[in-house]
């Protein structure tokens, strides 16, 4: 095989996996705030609860 068509495959690979690892983190991010946010607008519609000590 050419040495530059490797070198090519492997920068192009890396840039594929560097996406890959970018959208993964994004994508986790974006879910645990929609989460978050699903949560905390949830707990508004409940009626607020009297913190008891035991």
């Amino acid at each position: 095989m050419d040495p530059f068509l490797f070198v090519v495959l492997l920068y192009v690979g890396g840039f594929l996996i560097s996406l890959l690892i970018l959208w993964f983190v994004i994508y986790t991010a974006v879910r645990a705030a929609l989460t978050s946010h699903r949560q905390a607008m949830a707990d508004e519609r409940r009626p607020a609860q009297r913190y008891v000590a035991h």
